[in-house]
């Protein structure tokens, strides 16, 4: 009997062996650390990439615009890269050349590093994006020399409507603070941008998003 428990107590555990060397256990895929957002927001809906491509992060980016959030919310859309045993937050840099925004050499210098892409709901859905700023000067130049091809940067990922030469962006003064937005020949607000302090900027498609904005920016 002893034998007999014995080979049984043995055949069991080679059979414990070879079952797990022939099915091996899936690596668990390390999740991506997200930076805090940089004004308060009420719900998070990452967009995960999986090629890292422009096209990739436009339909992704519109497809959270279609989505039915409740109004008056914050959304805080952090972009991760999905690689094979790990998930990426996108830096600045790579969000950059990811997304095709062609800014002037000296307004990418003048940025900071942390972003904030969301959107802001209310009868649609506004996106915008926040950028930390290190030198002030030459973020402010640098977004004055941005502006005759921010639209038709942000339009490959935002859907923001395609304008004319003629179209400039213009000074307005909105609850004590400085914008400079972009109209169409109807006078439609396309974009809009306002430094919220000097050390933040922020983009935006609705003038009443930027409100939003400065608000939570305010009492953060």
């Amino acid at each position: 009997l002893l034998l007999i428990t014995a080979a049984v107590g043995v055949a069991g555990y080679l059979g414990f062996l070879v079952f797990t060397t022939s099915n091996p256990k899936a690596p668990v895929k390390v999740k991506a650390q997200i930076p805090a957002p940089l004004i308060f927001s009420e719900k998070q809906d990452e967009i995960i990439l999986k090629e890292g491509t422009k096209a990739e992060l436009s339909a992704e980016m519109r497809r959270k615009i279609q989505k039915p959030f409740p109004r008056d919310n914050v959304i805080y859309i952090p972009i991760i890269k999905d690689e094979a045993t790990k998930e990426t937050s996108v830096n600045l840099s790579d969000l950059l050349k990811i997304s095709g925004l062609n800014m002037p050499f000296d307004l990418v210098g003048a940025l900071g590093g942390g972003y904030m892409f969301g959107l802001f709901s209310r009868n649609e859905r506004y996106p915008f994006l926040i950028l930390k700023v290190k030198l002030y000067e030459n973020a402010f130049a640098g977004m004055i020399r941005w502006e005759n091809k921010m639209a038709s940067d942000l339009s490959g990922i935002w859907p923001i409507k395609t304008l004319n030469a003629t179209d400039v962006f213009k000074a307005k003064l909105v609850d004590n603070h400085d914008l400079r937005q972009l109209e169409d020949a109807d006078g439609n607000l396309v974009l809009v941008y306002s430094f919220l302090n000097r050390d933040t900027v922020a983009i935006t498609t609705n003038e009443e998003a930027m409100r939003e904005i400065f608000k939570r920016f305010t009492f953060r």
